[in-house]
């Protein structure tokens, strides 16, 4: 029976250095959850600490109402899939769904019928007979979800799974795995550093940065409105801008430091003369070709990318952040009347409704509606 996870205040630390601060969350039951961040953040310690794999030192750990700080971790029922698969290759595919059964002592009917069962959903039917060695890596990688959920665990817990698989692999499965998540409907809790299969298979994602929360919420609210710079950043790829906030009567605009001023309608409680932060994503500007209001830049280089055309772009330096990799704009392939190319000026506006506006330390958002954790 799939559970809810409550964690409160849990504190892990190394040899008298603290990884996880005072950390708390809560997961709903049934839900697909993501633990998502740089390598180091802390996210698989969370992972290993929610199994019982790695210590607490402080606060507590909930699966429902029980606490389970000091219940070892093979009494916690937790299935758990790695990153390298972990299957037995000697056994066949069957033999290695079965095996938890067996040690679970499981008579045998109840076993075929199981493992026939999870089988058919994870679609590996015909390779039941099979070796591991004769498997591809995604056909190895169902085998170990097979096995972990056969045993049907209170909450799935999934470190990296997708990672030692090639691009096209990886896309294919993440389908696959959300798609048997939402078929058996258990807790699952998803560790991974990669933004586009977090946004892909996740009901809620928690952003994660030197083991603490960042912003928790659902891939669309993490996406457009990140809680502050990081994010952002982190999220896709933001270009980051110098800007003030300029009022004139109950309007606010958002001043560029090259000049151009942008009218916004959702900050909250801004100031005339703040200095601020803009965040603008690449497919989030304009390309204006009719006059000189907007935002300067000179193309160093531009890919194509079948669907769109990706611009690496330079702008003066006190007008952006130096500790960008690159600055960006990308125009769908579909509206483009030419590509541009090196070394020519285009001017671009930033599009008002999509903008992200955060504090001068970028660590707050300042855009209307925007929750840290949701």
């Amino acid at each position: 029976m799939s559970v809810s996870i409550s964690i409160e205040n849990a504190v892990k630390s190394y040899d008298k250095i603290t990884i996880i601060p005072n950390l708390s969350l809560d997961i709903k039951n049934g839900e697909f959850f993501t633990l998502l961040g740089p390598s180091g953040c802390g996210k698989t310690t969370l992972l290993r600490m929610i199994a019982g794999f790695n210590t607490i030192e402080g606060g507590v750990i909930k699966f429902d109402d029980n606490i389970i700080n000091d219940i070892p971790a093979h009494k916690r029922n937790i299935g758990m899939v790695f990153q390298n698969y972990a299957i037995f290759p000697h056994m066949t595919v069957r033999e290695n769904i079965e095996y938890g059964l067996k040690l679970r002592k499981e008579n045998k009917e109840s076993i075929k019928k199981k493992v026939d069962e999870i089988l058919q959903i994870v679609k590996i039917e015909e390779y039941q007979d099979r070796l591991p060695e004769r498997l591809s890596g995604g056909q190895q990688q169902r085998v170990a979800l097979a096995r972990a959920i056969v045993i049907t665990p209170n909450v799935l817990l999934m470190d990296e799974p997708l990672s030692n698989l090639d691009a096209k692999l990886r896309i294919e499965m993440r389908i696959a795995v959300k798609d048997i998540q939402r078929q058996v409907g258990i807790t699952t809790i998803y560790v991974t550093h990669d933004q586009e299969e977090a946004l892909a298979v996740s009901d809620r994602i928690a952003v994660m940065k030197n083991g603490v929360i960042q912003q928790i919420g659902s891939p669309v609210s993490i996406y457009t409105r990140p809680y502050n710079a990081f994010v952002a950043a982190f999220i896709g790829h933001s270009n980051l801008f110098y800007a003030s906030i300029e009022k004139e009567g109950n309007d606010a605009y958002l001043l560029f430091r090259c000049g151009y001023k942008l009218k916004m309608d959702n900050l909250l409680d801004v100031k005339d003369k703040d200095e601020v932060i803009a965040a603008i994503r690449p497919e989030e500007f304009f390309l204006n070709t009719e006059n000189e209001e907007g935002i300067k830049a000179k193309i160093i280089s531009k890919t194509f990318l079948g669907r769109y055309t990706n611009y690496l772009l330079h702008f003066n330096d006190n007008e952006i952040l130096q500790c960008q990799s690159s600055i960006e704009y990308s125009e769908d392939s579909s509206y483009a009347k030419r590509m541009y190319e090196k070394n020519e000026i285009i001017i671009l506006k930033p599009n008002a409704d999509k903008i992200n506006v955060f504090t001068s330390d970028m660590k707050k958002s300042l855009i209307k509606g925007v929750k840290k954790y949701e």
